[in-house]
């Protein structure tokens, strides 16, 4: 029989056995005890999926999983490319923070984050720090306060260069970028099919050989008594995957990467949970290191050393037919969680053994109204720090309903068709765009209400999955991707209101429409909502009424064509998309709940800015004129009357000139941004509920933050949670199309308030698109 060349046969070389043999004395096991002068090693392995990573032949590298903590679930930023998740994994902030989104580093805010060699030298100024990396813009775009750093040289001599430190010098920290595996992607493909591939990696693996080979020489003298005189936490990790020879979008193959982190000092062979992300790598170096992590340096990662044996997943699932909200998460299997803490909306329900897996909660809702929101989180009672709170969020209606599906409860299609869904494929289309709940492309789950990703299983028509540059459904010929809901009884129902949480990217430059349909007894269908690519050029067109994608809760009535009928069906259409992004539906609801009206009474009228920012309105941040809030439009976005791929398409047409405000960061001279506009204080004191209403288009950047946030004290501080964001995790892509909503907001924190601001906020690092408001206004019960 022939063997595979990349069979693992080859026994894994422990690192810190290897150590034990030196010193004689060191015992490694389950229980950390350990405490020599810590340092830190960091590999970085370029382009290197993890599934190819265990498919090769790598001694060293397992020896590393073997003796320390992994994941092979960790997260890149998106896009997956190396210029941003080097910068990430390296300054320990997500992109919206360092500003670099591709290669070229333009619009870096370095000064504001910088390379963690800083951050180091300004709780430790007197530690050694040492940088060898292949790819040159490492060494001379991010790294700063180096004792050593070079650049542009083979992997071979980054392998020797960290050596000969380790050999002859005193280093601390020593950062190493091997970059072969990622050109072996380019050339050949990214895959663990692919020889060349693998044969990159275990190429690496010896060169990382060498350098352990090193550390491991420069230890043998220390004491019989204690161990090695220096722990080493050896990270290794990697800046994206790649999907056939490329890499830079969103995909699992493209986003999932890896974390080892290997220590005498650390748990051995454990998994990392939950799921570590890049910027997690440093601050967990920081930890080992026993350095402080500053707040003010605005960090987004945590250390994953205490992450062990965590608990993980928690998901809530709203019963919408008993009121009911079921509760499961996967167990902690660490001996340090004793227990947990279960609260919902912060008020404690419960205290449950480490065995618990699960909790059915049923909230009284006597006295709510809407669809009432229930925030859980599942905190690990532990003897040591480490293992995070996890989190869930159920939303049951206080109304009556007729029609709900989160999908949870379908594992395949069959089974959503056998459960009364009907999956239609119109006219014979050509792309392989078909509603499905398997999400092909590997897409994020589709935002609720705020802006937050749903969770668990949606359905997806995904024509940027199934279609082509050459496969592309033909403009004219009415091919479309149709899901069909099951039959639902609307009978004694005086309105009738379909909800649920979507993403429609249509595309700036392509032709897709998104069409929500009604039928009543098998009847005609009746449209009740259209959205239309601005760029479309056949029947229907896009206009001021139809045009611009969708992201978040879909509020449609359907009580026109449904009130009292008896056997009523919605479908939803992905009509003629052509290579055009998606659709993505979840939290399928039919009830007689009115969420689009808000409140009878008015705490702040109509705001429609059509004077100019008002005088009672407040501007705070950075920038002044029109690098902040404005109305005068300094990018001309607003052509009246007229739709254009990345215009203002919908707010104030079909006016004379623009009456919105909006943040235009792509307009010249593109600074970084951190922009508030503020409505006056509204007092809501003797008021049951309010909510905030207002219009909303925005064209969306990975890189920019635009949420709405309440503040309680007069706009002086504002809640941690914002009220709606679009960069919360919901399904959106970046520069695209714009999308458009008139929103409704209950906010149950504001109800009985004294001093209550509402603020829109855009930060960014500059250059980053615009976002619009108009008719803001504040109503109450």
């Amino acid at each position: 029989m022939a063997l595979n060349p990349h069979m693992k046969a080859t026994p894994h070389v422990g690192l810190f056995t290897l150590l034990s043999v030196a010193s004689a004395c060191l015992v490694l096991g389950a229980q950390p005890a350990f405490a020599g002068q810590q340092k830190v090693l960091i590999i970085g392995i370029d382009g290197c999926r993890p599934d190819a990573l265990e498919a090769a032949v790598t001694p060293y590298l397992d020896g590393l999983r073997a003796e320390g903590l992994y994941s092979n679930q960790s997260q890149a930023v998106y896009p997956t490319s190396s210029g941003p998740n080097w910068s990430s994994m390296l300054t320990a902030v997500s992109p919206a923070k360092h500003g670099v989104t591709d290669n070229s580093f333009n619009g870096d805010h370095f000064d504001q984050y910088p390379h963690f060699f800083t951050r180091v030298r300004e709780v430790a100024p007197s530690l050694f720090l040492a940088s060898f990396v292949h790819w040159t813009p490492i060494h001379t775009e991010i790294v700063t306060d180096a004792d050593v750093s070079v650049g542009g040289i083979s992997d071979a001599q980054v392998a020797q260069e960290a050596a000969q430190l380790l050999l002859t010098g005193d280093p601390d920290v020593i950062f190493l970028h091997f970059d072969d595996v990622d050109g072996a992607g380019h050339s050949f493909g990214y895959s663990p099919d692919v020889p060349e591939y693998l044969d990159a990696i275990e190429i690496t693996d010896t060169h990382i050989g060498t350098v352990l080979d090193a550390l491991i020489q420069r230890l043998p003298y220390t004491s019989r008594a204690t161990g090695p005189a220096e722990d080493w936490l050896v990270l290794v990790s990697t800046d994206h995957g790649g999907i056939g020879t490329g890499h830079g979008g969103n995909s699992p193959e493209e986003q999932t990467i890896f974390l080892i982190a290997s220590s005498p000092s650390v748990y051995d062979g454990e998994t990392i949970m939950p799921s570590p992300v890049t910027m997690d790598t440093i601050p967990t170096a920081m930890d080992h290191l026993g350095l402080p992590v500053l707040p003010a340096w605005d960090w987004d990662g945590e250390s994953v050393l205490h992450r062990v044996g965590c608990p993980d997943g928690l998901l809530a699932r709203a019963k919408q037919e008993n009121g009911t909200v079921a509760l499961w998460w996967q167990a902690a299997t660490g001996p340090q969680v004793t227990g947990y803490e279960l609260l919902r909306n912060g008020r404690t329900l419960a205290f449950l053994p480490p065995t618990r897996t699960d909790y059915l909660d049923a909230p009284n809702l006597n006295g709510l109204g809407g669809h009432a929101v229930f925030d859980y989180e599942l905190v690990p009672l532990a003897t040591s720090e480490g293992c995070p709170t996890l989190r869930a969020r159920a939303v049951l209606s206080t109304g009556d309903v007729r029609l709900w599906d989160d999908f949870e409860s379908h594992a395949s299609d069959a089974e959503l068709e056998g459960a009364g869904w009907t999956i239609v494929d119109t006219n014979n289309p050509i792309e392989d765009s078909t509603w499905t709940i398997t999400n092909p492309g590997g897409r994020a789950n589709p935002p609720t209400f705020d802006g937050i990703a749903s969770g668990g299983r949606f359905l997806i028509s995904d024509s940027d999955w199934g279609g082509s540059p050459s496969q592309g459904n033909q403009l004219g010929s009415g091919m479309s991707h149709d899901l069909l809901s099951p039959n639902f009884d609307c009978t004694g129902l005086g309105q009738v209101w379909l909800h649920a949480s979507c993403s429609a990217v249509l595309n700036n430059n392509g032709q897709g429409v998104l069409d929500v349909d009604v039928s009543i007894n098998g009847g005609s269908w009746l449209n009740a909502f259209r959205r239309v690519a601005p760029a479309r050029s056949a029947t229907p067109f896009p206009d001021n009424s139809n045009a611009d994608g969708f992201f978040g809760r879909l509020d449609v009535d359907l009580s026109p064509f449904a009130t009292g009928q008896r056997n009523v069906r919605v479908r939803v259409r992905h009509y003629e998309p052509r290579w055009d992004w998606w659709v993505a539906l979840d939290d399928f609801m039919i009830d007689d709940v009115d969420l689009a009206s808000g409140g009878s009474s008015i705490l702040l009228g109509l705001e429609d800015f059509s004077g100019g920012i008002p005088a009672t309105w407040t501007l705070s941040g950075q920038n002044t004129g029109t690098e902040t809030w404005h109305t005068s439009d300094k990018g001309g976005r607003y052509s009246p009357g007229n739709v254009s791929g990345q215009g203002v398409n919908r707010l104030q047409h079909p006016g004379p000139a623009p009456a919105f405000a909006i943040l235009d960061s792509d307009a010249n001279p593109d600074p970084a941004e951190d922009e508030l506009l503020m409505t006056p204080v509204i007092d809501c004191g003797g008021v049951s509920r309010v909510f905030l209403h207002y219009s909303s288009e925005v064209l969306p950047d990975a890189s920019a933050t635009e949420e709405v946030l309440l503040s309680l004290d007069g706009g002086i501080t504002f809640e941690p949670q914002p009220l709606f964001s679009y960069a919360a995790g919901g399904l959106i892509e970046s520069g695209e199309e714009p999308h458009f909503a008139r929103r409704v907001i209950e906010v149950p924190l504001a109800a009985g308030a004294p001093n209550v601001v509402f603020a829109f906020r855009y930060a960014s690092p500059g250059d980053r698109w615009w976002w619009a408001v108009d008719d803001v206004f504040v109503t109450a019960e």
